[in-house]
């Protein structure tokens, strides 16, 4: 059983577009006998905008994540999992976003097809 938090990230620094606008972040996964034993324990996508407070202090809309939206168990094919913010936050300088096997889950997860995409 893995015990830790297994994580890959990658940092977005290109061209923010503009505040208010909606951006998603799109994975596939493919899961071969994953199962999950916790409250923290599961697959899960997120994306986080830095810095993480706007110069007022807020921590608003600058992250998401489907860790407590979509439970990943099973064995199955490749499936789509999605996160969305409706409003890019103002002054983010770049974006990290996270795939990630959380503590306490056994298995294997496999990701592909990872998109950063702005509507």
């Amino acid at each position: 059983m893995n015990i830790n938090l297994g994580t890959w990230t990658q940092t977005y620094r290109g061209i923010i577009p503009n505040a208010g606008r909606r951006i998603s972040l799109r994975a596939y996964l493919k899961g071969e006998d994953i199962r999950t034993f916790g409250p923290e324990s599961n697959i899960y996508i997120s994306m986080r905008m830095f810095p993480v407070e706007d110069d007022n202090g807020s921590t608003g809309g600058r992250f998401i994540s489907s860790q407590s939206r979509v439970l990943v168990n099973g064995t199955f094919d490749w499936r789509p999992l999605e996160v969305s913010l409706n409003s890019i936050p103002p002054q983010v300088e770049f974006i990290v976003v996270y795939l990630v096997m959380g503590p306490r889950t056994t298995g294997k997860v496999f990701f592909d097809d990872i998109t950063l995409r702005v509507d």
